[in-house]
């Protein structure tokens, strides 16, 4: 909070603004990291490996099984995998496809799923997303 405060003193002032990269960084806030991270004069970016386009951001996979003691339904599996694609410093895209299945009464119920979600963080505390 006192960093954010400083910056009305000097908004330009680049030690500030990595606190600030650094205070989102370390409380988990990768969106408001990045905010202050365009903002770094670009010697500071290129040493902090920081880039506004990053394919392959974050990969994430997810497997489910669950056993269970019916006769009339089979064991459900539950498979997801994830990627985030940071688009810039301020829009990030993560999509996920996934697939539930399992045998009911002797019929198949599948389910798959394709999730999207298109973040554009507006201010370093406010953010709009767009969820398919």
């Amino acid at each position: 909070m006192q960093y954010e405060k400083a910056l009305t003193f000097d908004s330009y002032d680049a030690d500030t603004r990595a606190y600030l990269y650094y205070c989102g960084l370390n409380t988990g806030d990768e969106a408001f990291a990045r905010i202050h991270a365009e903002k770094l004069p670009k010697d500071l970016q290129q040493k902090l490996n920081e880039e506004a386009f990053k394919p392959a951001d974050a990969i994430d996979f997810e497997f489910n099984f669950k056993a269970n003691s019916s006769n009339t339904r089979s064991n459900p599996t539950y498979l997801r995998a994830g990627l985030s694609t940071q688009l810039g410093y301020r829009l990030s895209l993560y999509q996920s496809v996934s697939n539930y299945q399992q045998t009911i009464d002797a019929g198949l119920t599948k389910q798959p799923e394709y999730f999207a979600l298109l973040n554009w963080s507006v201010t370093s505390h406010t953010s709009l997303g767009l969820v398919y």
